[in-house]
């Protein structure tokens, strides 16, 4: 197969799907609740029906443009095509996505579970419950997870960009602006608030980070509501808080990831948080981490040692 473009929305659907994912391949999760006597779905699927429906419906294009059906039948093809659990791990990105979406099916329910308010039933989807306890579910899951990986080529893509950052000083990685006088009425002038400029690189990092399969969601980890990050993110290097070097020492690839997730985020929230974190080191230390992660990978079959297959 030609490989997929996924677009960067696409993307961040996919990486919405991460909590549910490391949820249900927990021994104990429960994938079914009691509710008024009667079972009925964890909140946690419930929130990853939506998510897929969410995928689903972002793919549309890309399928038409492959001439891939989702009608009733050719989703009972696939549900008999992987018939054993073990061969989705075999399964390419559209085997695995056509799967689920016939796993998640339910004939005469409305399009689409996009609104909380219509809580899937059992009525809705009882072949995802035996799909679920035959670990078809859970395989079709964790293979759309490996799947999503950053390839070899993504993390180069990121990593580039260590030695530019650090050959910059501080000065040159970002210039303040502000306190120039605004005039907002007939004689009433204000000082615009200090707001920084940053060297070309940091946005290059950006879509680097946004627009390939190495982002992850930077709220991973949270529980559902106002999306915030998690707070070991946040004050690397500060007084009282670990060094960018101990914060870093055993960070694994996902960790990484999600601090630069975070980092890169952090600037929609305040003006001048990229710069803070670049003062203290922390963007420089995560750069070595990812360098070193990757130097190990490249003789062994840990991150980026494969492109995933499409």
């Amino acid at each position: 197969m030609l490989d997929l473009k996924l677009s960067s929305w696409v993307i961040n659907l996919l990486r919405r799907l991460d909590d549910s994912l490391d949820s249900m391949l927990d021994p104990r999760f429960e994938f079914l609740q009691e509710c008024e006597g009667d079972l009925d779905y964890t909140q946690e699927i419930v929130d990853a029906l939506v998510t897929l429906d969410q995928i689903f419906q972002g793919l549309d294009e890309e399928r038409n443009g492959r001439s891939l059906s989702w009608s009733e039948t050719e989703l009972d093809q696939i549900l008999a095509r992987f018939d054993f659990p073990m061969k989705l791990a075999e399964g390419d990105f559209w085997e695995i996505i056509t799967f689920l979406k016939a796993a998640t099916f339910a004939p005469g329910r409305p399009d689409g579970w996009q609104d909380h308010d219509h809580r899937p039933s059992l009525r809705d989807g009882d072949r995802m419950v035996e799909l679920h306890c035959s670990g078809h579910l859970v395989s079709a899951l964790q293979r759309l997870k490996e799947l999503c990986q950053p390839s070899k080529e993504d993390i180069l893509r990121v990593l580039q960009f260590k030695s530019i950052f650090d050959s910059l000083t501080v000065e040159q990685f970002r210039s303040w602006n502000g306190w120039e006088p605004m005039e907002i009425g007939a004689g009433v002038e204000v000082l615009h608030v200090p707001y920084p400029s940053y060297h070309p690189a940091v946005w290059q990092w950006n879509e680097a980070v946004y627009e390939t399969r190495f982002y992850i969601n930077p709220y991973r980890g949270e529980k559902p509501g106002d999306p915030i990050p998690h707070p070991r993110f946040l004050n690397i290097g500060a007084r009282g808080h670990q060094t960018p070097d101990e914060f870093f020492a055993d960070a694994d690839l996902d960790e990484v990831r999600q601090y630069m997730a975070v980092c890169l985020r952090g600037e929609k929230w305040c003006d001048g948080h990229i710069a803070g974190e670049f003062e203290r080191g922390v963007i420089q230390a995560a750069f070595q981490r990812l360098e070193e992660l990757f130097s190990r990978s490249r003789s062994s079959a840990d991150i980026g040692s494969t492109t995933p297959r499409y």
